[in-house]
């Protein structure tokens, strides 16, 4: 956590180092810079690497919990928000002394039931208002699922993407920072260190497809990070799509690209250790994609088919927090 409006207060992900003790969570976080406010509900790391001036305030005389945090977290960024900036920051002292308006019960304390009600109620109508909307979304009409109505064709690897090799980035060059490096693991999305270092592997928007290690494992990567030499990065051709009167502009977007990462690992069984994913066979390599009458990649259907499983997926996580509430 550090200074900041945005992200919750949330900087970084990192690992705490041996010295370090992290800060407990179920309390408010407040920036000194703008005195925005968050709810934190988990232990975080509140100085020292990850920021060393945010005010941290735990409950006292009553017990704190998701709602009424979050509650009091909007009051005190209402309060502050207009009193505090780089040029009058905030302080523990002057942050003590601020006062906000609360409701109160029949004694005039603050009713704090009321609070974790009125959040609820707020959560739950955003959920029903998001219910609706993906409810009502077309991409919940499935696309032609059945296999009899698609038009299935093979193409090959360099007939879709042009490949790109990785960089080596030994362990003692490394350098800790927010930028992710891509590794030859089967897991965490690819991501294997966070790192600051760059190099000519620096990319975005591209697949990762693992030639060593975990050979076969495919990743999409919207953000930009850089890439172990034992992966390789898959850009879409663009030489091949001009030809198919597309622009990469048209269909490179993260619903294709997913579609695509799941047709390479079909291929996944075919390699391992002993017989590695290399260029020279993974330009070689077909995969089966669904195809237009003219027997060309169908990026409509793909795109529109990965939207479908997005909305299902999230409908599912929706549904249960709907139940929850």
């Amino acid at each position: 956590m550090a200074s900041g409006g945005i992200n919750n207060g949330v900087t970084k992900f990192c690992q705490s180092k041996d010295n370090e003790t992290l800060d407990k969570g179920n309390c408010l976080t407040v920036s000194p810079v703008d005195g925005s406010c968050y709810y934190q509900s988990t232990d975080f790391l509140g100085r020292g690497g990850a920021g060393s001036s945010i005010i941290i305030l735990y409950a006292k005389n009553f017990e704190l919990d998701k709602y009424n945090g979050l509650f009091i977290s909007q009051t005190i960024t209402q309060t502050a928000a207009s009193k505090y900036s780089y040029g009058r920051m905030a302080s523990l002292d002057r942050i003590k002394k601020d006062k906000i308006i609360l409701p109160a019960n029949e004694k005039g304390e603050p009713d704090f039931a009321f609070m974790s009600s009125f959040m609820k109620e707020v959560e739950t109508d955003i959920l029903n208002a998001t219910l609706r909307y993906f409810t009502d979304k077309q991409q919940l009409t499935p696309p032609r699922f059945t296999n009899t109505e698609i038009n299935w064709q093979t193409f090959a690897l360099h007939e879709i993407f042009e490949i790109y090799a990785g960089k080596r980035l030994t362990k003692a060059d490394m350098h800790t920072g927010n930028r992710p490096f891509i590794g030859a693991t089967d897991s965490n999305n690819g991501i294997t260190a966070w790192v600051c270092n760059t190099n000519e592997s620096l990319d975005r928007n591209v697949l990762g497809v693992n030639y060593n290690g975990s050979v076969g494992e495919t990743f999409y990567h919207p953000y930009p990070c850089i890439f172990s030499d034992d992966v390789k990065r898959l850009h879409l051709n663009k030489s091949s799509l001009t030809k198919q009167g597309a622009t990469v502009a048209d269909i490179e977007n993260k619903y294709v690209m997913l579609y695509l990462k799941t047709a390479i690992l079909q291929q996944k069984v075919k390699y391992a250790y002993g017989y590695k994913f290399n260029e020279s066979r993974m330009l070689k390599q077909s995969i089966l994609l669904p195809a237009t009458p003219d027997n060309q990649p169908d990026w409509d259907y793909m795109e529109t088919y990965m939207r479908h499983l997005e909305a299902q997926q999230i409908l599912k996580v929706l549904n249960f927090y709907a139940k929850c509430g």
